[in-house]
């Protein structure tokens, strides 16, 4: 009846779920060992990844772009035609062929795929836009634009960030000489008592790194802290 068809389609539902589950769970897995055995450091892996992404984004786009020349009359409407990778060829009569040849795919997909890139980083890509000849190109041309910017912003903050954040002891030593002379200058405390104070800042700024070191160790179990400390310090 119809109530058992659909507990059996509930069940396969549930059964594929549980299937997709596991699939994920698998996947973490090998993500997991793989960020184990690898010895880039965080900003490296961003950079990678930052990197991937925008070859991939670059690359739908300029399927995007290509596509789009197949769904209008004439390629030479499009930006095919404007930089010549489409030229008019003369056809007799009542023929029916194609009244353009084009250049090679892998040269069109090059071309696509440079301009994609230049919209992505804002390089380029727009100056001959808003397009006269076609007007859906030009709409395509705004809304990459507007994934482009959101794209790459997000890619200049993971870049900043890693400046930022590349040198930690460096920023907190920083942070803390920029807040010393503050204190100074608020104090008015003698220019040679100022100069002591510098000297005693960078006398131990090495204390610092080994102070961040320390809190690494104690982040680990006592197994472990005891593995390092030998093979640091045998």
């Amino acid at each position: 009846d119809k109530t058992t068809s659909r507990l059996k389609i509930l069940r396969l539902i549930r059964i594929l779920r549980l299937f997709k589950l596991i699939r994920l769970m698998r996947t973490s897995r090998v993500i997991l060992q793989l960020k184990s055995q690898l010895s880039f450091s965080y900003g490296t892996m961003v950079v990678i990844r930052c990197i991937v992404v925008l070859i991939l984004t670059a690359h739908w786009f300029a399927c995007i772009i290509q596509l789009h020349t197949t769904m209008v009359d004439s390629r030479l409407d499009t930006w095919m035609g404007l930089y010549s990778y489409c030229d008019p060829v003369y056809l007799p009569p009542n023929s029916t062929g194609e009244a353009y040849v084009c250049k090679e795919v892998p040269t069109l997909y090059l071309a696509a795929f440079t301009w994609s890139m230049l919209i992505l980083t804002g390089t380029g890509g727009t100056d001959p836009y808003p397009s006269v000849a076609s007007d859906s190109e030009t709409f395509i041309v705004i809304v990459l634009n507007l994934f482009g910017g959101l794209l790459w912003t997000s890619v200049l903050a993971a870049f900043c960030d890693i400046a930022t954040n590349s040198n930690p002891e460096e920023t907190s030593f920083n942070q803390m000489l920029d807040d010393l002379n503050r204190f100074m200058a608020n104090n008015r405390l003698p220019l040679e008592m100022q100069s002591r104070l510098r000297a005693y800042l960078h006398q131990r700024k090495h204390i610092g790194r080994a102070e961040s070191a320390q809190h690494v160790l104690n982040r680990l179990s006592a197994a472990l802290q005891i593995e390092v400390t030998l093979v640091v310090h045998g």
